[in-house]
């Protein structure tokens, strides 16, 4: 087994890349419901206010801990906004050591005779802990807070459980459904009859409960207003916002322990050392099955938990050398293995969105802007106001206002359009094309912005 220090030492060096070159963001909320806030907490600056944030359905407290920050960066003298999010993805990168720790317990946990090692470094170090680890958002900080707390209530002691209980509860106030993990745990520990750690377990999660209800008294001006609010949307109108298949999720899990019935029953094996811990992977999995909303980055604690488990399974039944076990077993690790490598790989130097935030960076440097229009783009396609520097107004007008629009407003001086958009303008105005920005996946060619200079005949 690994040391604790030479684990978190190389969990560390994994997540370097990903500080360096993990940029953009995967789903739109890590921007509008997160990032951009917290840059609107720490410079004052306005930001894009969406239903959530105007029906109060959002907390301010993982907002708040980013501002902080973007703040310390500011103090630090990094100005721009790649300089300060390299900064902001360092500083998630060494709290995302707290959720190695755990993992470090909890193979401890496991009782491997053999191959502990390379359980920990794939449980510490896989695409989903890695990616979630330096990633400004919260549900990535609540994926660490759930995995330290599993983590230390695997050994009895009020203080460990108590401790957890802090961290769970910081996790609630980041993403109230990651607060089920709470409510396993509680009941988990009163099944084995550890009466005393649930007590203190609960006790450290009411405290930060009672935090996240201040802080809503505070800014909303009802206790735990955000969080009445965010599980009534859920409940009543998420149908309403799509959803992902829960064909997908079985996806998602034969994607992390591959090979069907074999991944499963090393899954299976990894879960009888580790049985309350199986419970917590299970119960998220299926609660989300109830509502219409649901994705798979939504139980991302439990996919890096199904991870461990299948690690540790693979563990229990290759007690002989790799070479003697049987090939399905072998195709299995294999195959796990690969995926996770590209997973790392991916999540090391993914850019998603590139095209939204190079447009957004490149526009704030323009010194010229006095107005932008988006053609027939929503306020979501913009990059966020914390890529956006500048000091020109950004409209957004849908594509049959849009030659009434830039004729009337004679402050317009730039336009951004998707690359083969028409775009109808009068005799008396010309575009040229300043900049092209694509997107990383783009074989269509849809998802790439064009900024044109507007220039107006006399």
């Amino acid at each position: 087994m690994l040391t604790l220090p030479r684990l978190l030492a190389l969990s560390f060096l994994a997540r370097l890349p990903a500080v360096l070159w993990s940029r953009g963001y995967t789903f739109f909320d890590e921007q509008f419901q997160y990032l951009d806030p917290a840059y609107h907490l720490a410079t004052g600056r306005p930001f894009l206010l969406t239903h959530e944030w105007i029906d109060g359905l959002r907390s301010w407290v993982y907002p708040g801990l980013l501002a902080g920050l973007l703040e310390a960066g500011d103090w630090l003298g990094l100005h721009g906004p790649e300089q300060q999010l390299i900064f902001v993805r360092l500083c998630l990168a060494v709290v995302s050591l707290l959720a190695v720790y755990g993992i470090y317990e909890l193979v401890r946990a496991a009782g491997l005779e053999r191959w502990q090692a390379p359980v920990a470094l794939l449980a510490a170090n896989n695409g989903i802990v890695v990616y979630q680890g330096v990633h400004p958002n919260g549900p990535a900080l609540s994926c660490t807070l759930v995995l330290l707390a599993l983590g230390l209530v695997v050994r009895r002691g009020r203080t460990r459980a108590a401790l957890a209980g802090l961290a769970l509860g910081l996790a609630f106030c980041c993403r109230p459904q990651d607060g089920l993990f709470a409510g396993t745990l509680f009941v988990g520990m009163l099944w084995m009859r550890r009466y005393a750690d649930a007590f203190a377990l609960a006790l450290g999660t009411s405290v930060m409960i009672l935090v996240q209800g201040v802080v809503d008294a505070l800014t909303w001006g009802n206790f735990l207003h955000s969080t009445i609010a965010y599980v009534r949307f859920n409940l009543l109108y998420s149908s309403k916002w799509g959803g992902q298949s829960p064909w997908l999720y079985l996806g998602a899990i034969a994607l992390v322990a591959p090979f069907a019935w074999t991944g499963l029953r090393m899954v299976l094996r990894g879960s009888r050392v580790l049985p309350l811990i199986a419970c917590c992977a299970l119960v998220p999995l299926l609660v989300h099955q109830v509502l219409d909303r649901r994705a798979v980055r939504f139980v991302t604690p439990s996919l890096v938990l199904v991870t461990l488990l299948w690690a540790s399974g693979a563990a229990k039944l290759a007690t002989q050398r790799f070479k003697d076990a049987s090939w399905t077993l072998r195709a299995s690790i294999v195959a796990g293995l690969v995926v996770h490598v590209v997973l790392f790989v991916v999540a090391s130097i993914a850019y998603p969105s590139r095209h939204r935030i190079e447009t957004a960076l490149y526009l704030g440097s323009v010194d010229d802007a006095k107005g932008i229009v988006y053609h027939d783009l929503s306020p979501i396609d913009s990059g966020g106001a914390f890529y956006y520097r500048g000091l020109a107004e950004r409209h957004f007008v849908d594509r049959a206002d849009f030659a009434a629009f830039v004729t009337k407003r004679r402050d317009v001086s730039h336009v951004v359009a998707r690359s083969g958009s028409d775009l109808e303008v009068p005799a008396t105005i010309r575009l040229e094309a300043l900049a092209r920005f694509d997107a990383v996946w783009n074989p269509s060619g849809k998802h790439s912005y064009i900024a044109y200079r507007l220039q107006r005949r006399a």
